[in-house]
């Protein structure tokens, strides 16, 4: 079960061309991250819509937080992945330090956007380093 603090807010503004279940495929196939604009790994900016964060860490992140997406849209089958995509991005939290966010939206809302919880990402990151 992934751990998180529920979002609610409108999705990012970006163009929409790859669903959910494209994205999640082509990362269990062989792990690229597709953006939803349809670009592959660097070239989409590892599916950040905004980043915080040093750009060589985008990758890292990328792949944990995909993990955690792939997890979320498991134990959530309503969630129609023909019409949704995921997107990350960083936001700062009060004391300056940088959080990770995972948006699943359509073209014209958020259905849902949240921070995984450490132990979470935790749990992702080990996996990606096995």
């Amino acid at each position: 079960m992934v751990d998180f603090c529920l979002i609610l807010k409108p999705p990012s503004a970006m163009s929409f061309n790859i669903s959910l279940h494209q994205q999640l495929d082509a990362f269990t196939k062989d792990g690229t991250i597709l953006s939803p604009d349809g670009n592959i790994n660097e070239a989409g900016y590892w599916n950040f819509n905004n980043w915080l964060c040093e750009t060589s860490s985008l990758e890292t992140k990328a792949k944990s937080l995909m993990r955690i997406a792939k997890q979320f849209a498991d134990e959530h089958p309503e969630l129609n992945r023909e019409k949704h995509y995921v997107r990350f991005k960083n936001n700062l939290a009060s004391d300056q330090s940088v959080i990770d966010e995972i948006e699943i939206a359509d073209e014209k809302k958020a259905i849902v956007s949240f921070r995984p919880l450490a132990q979470s990402i935790k749990k992702a990151a080990k996996q990606a380093n096995a």
